[in-house]
């Protein structure tokens, strides 16, 4: 058994759930890879354009956006994360099934599809999962590691490709085997409630501690509200002579000072109505802990207080938090266009400048071996360097790269390099957002539903520069997509000085 930390507490994660865990996210990687190197082969079978073939990322992404949506609403109603991700598998297995099968190009992009749908709930369960039970610096290093296996399965699947000879037919039935595996073996996922604090072994049932170290009562939602209710009185007349008080004071600065005045009589309210719902046998006392404005922020939100929460939020999400907020999605759709692009048209690219086809399948799989290599190598690197550093230094990495294969005698080694530097983005981004917008309810399905609108438009948005200018056009296109990203991120490193006081008071 795996114990895996979660804040204070902790909880057993089977040792077979967790091998399931990285088999299917291994999966969704060799999903996404095959379809690149199994573009001359639907070429050739149906008769269709370079624009037309790409149509199936297209719709393998589309699925995945919408998979994406479905788990994300359906997450509170089920209210458990293990049967999502399990009926996720079994939906991806299926469209496998429809792929190895289809006898059409319109049967090939359903199916596509389907499975996409299949795919975007494994991705976003099991990172939400990941992020979840790992916390601080560790959460960076997990959600590393479990995306390691993502580009595993990425360079297994081109090589699954040549193996099978270039035939889509046995290439998804074998994937498809594999899926059924990680299906059963996701069945031992913790049941964890959507929404529920896991306990420590022993805790006292009627009280838990709030995060100012004091004992409330958790289960009494009606308490907080009527405390909440009864403190919003007092609180609007106050904070009024405070403002009066502080004329000079900003709109930003007069919020945080107002939401500071909720938390603390919010709390108070808490305490008044727990001591007369917890009898005088329970009431034990626990080690005082100061904890910063930002962690008490995060527990409100956690307990539902939508006074100080509601607040919190509109004072977070100024213009200037919004921007900050949007060069973040810039980021995550155009590097999944890029990644997308590189393991789609890789391929046809290196075909076109005089490599034989074996040597092409071998080079697109390296290029997703270095993504591979670099998220398990960053993992423990993640401990001692901060996020920021990190994705700068992969943006630039991946800038030069992509320029460096506009030169046809460097397309291969910039190809392999772009795979180190692309590969820790995704992965080492989520925690940064996070940590920057700790309000923010469901960011990991927002960036993730984003991110594949860069797998949904830029696949045939190729395809079509491709048929117009020629292949040489990929590694041009691809640099100036890179140098966005580094424009988005000199954005949010200056941004984020400026919201310094107010994420990080």
């Amino acid at each position: 058994m795996t114990k895996i930390r979660t804040g204070q507490h902790s909880r057993n994660f089977p040792i077979i759930a967790l091998v399931g865990s990285f088999l299917a996210f291994g999966l969704i990687g060799a999903v996404q890879a095959v379809h690149g190197p199994l573009i001359p082969d639907y070429r050739s079978q149906f008769q269709i354009s370079p624009a037309t073939a790409g149509t199936v990322l297209t719709t393998h992404f589309l699925g995945a956006l919408l998979g994406v949506i479905i788990f994300h609403q359906l997450r509170p109603r089920i209210a458990c994360d293990r049967r999502l991700i399990v009926a996720s598998c079994w939906l991806m297995t299926a469209g496998s099934i429809m792929l190895a099968l289809s006898p059409s190009w319109t049967v090939i992009a359903t199916s596509a599809f389907v499975a996409g749908i299949g795919f975007g709930g494994i991705d976003f369960g099991l990172n939400q999962l990941f992020s979840e039970y790992f916390v601080g610096k560790k959460s960076t290093a997990s959600l590393n590691a479990l995306h390691g296996c993502f580009g595993a399965g990425s360079v297994a699947g081109p090589l699954l490709v040549s193996a099978m000879g270039a035939s889509y037919s046995w290439t998804f039935l074998i994937v498809t085997a594999f899926i059924v595996a990680a299906a059963i073996m996701c069945y031992w996922l913790p049941e964890v409630k959507v929404g529920h604090t896991l306990q420590p072994k022993g805790a006292d049932t009627q009280s838990v501690i709030l995060s100012d170290g004091r004992r409330g009562c958790p289960g009494s939602k009606q308490s907080n509200e009527q405390a909440a209710q009864q403190v919003e009185k007092e609180d609007t007349s106050q904070a009024t002579t405070h403002l009066h008080e502080q004329p000079w004071a900003t709109p930003s600065q007069s919020s945080h000072a107002h939401i500071d005045h909720l938390q603390r009589n919010s709390q108070a309210g808490n305490r008044r109505n727990c001591q007369s719902a917890t009898p005088p046998s329970h009431a034990t006392t626990a080690p005082h802990h100061r904890e910063s404005p930002s962690e008490r922020r995060a527990a409100l939100l956690k307990r539902g207080d939508t006074a100080s929460s509601s607040t919190w939020l509109s004072a977070m999400l100024s213009g200037l938090g919004k921007i900050t907020l949007a060069c973040f999605m810039v980021i995550y759709i155009l590097h999944v266009g890029i990644e997308t692009g590189v393991g789609g048209w890789e391929q046809t690219h290196l075909e076109a400048i005089g490599h034989s086809e074996q040597a092409a399948y071998f080079w697109v799989s390296t290029f997703w071996l270095a993504m591979t290599i670099s998220r398990f190598a960053v993992a423990p690197i993640a401990l001692v360097v901060s996020e920021k550093n990190i994705v700068l230094a992969c943006l630039l990495g991946m800038t030069l790269s992509l320029g460096a294969g506009i030169v046809d005698d460097l397309a291969v080694i910039s190809y392999i390099c772009v795979g180190i530097f692309i590969g820790p983005i995704f992965p080492t981004c989520i925690p940064w957002l996070v940590r920057m917008f700790p309000q923010l309810q469901g960011a990991t399905a927002y960036v993730i539903a984003l991110s594949m609108v860069g797998g949904v438009a830029f696949p045939p948005a190729l395809g079509a520069a491709i048929s117009s200018f020629g292949i040489t056009a990929l590694p041009l296109t691809l640099t100036v997509l890179s140098g966005v990203c580094v424009v988005a991120f000199a954005i949010i490193v200056k941004s984020e000085k400026r919201l310094a006081p107010s994420i990080h008071p």
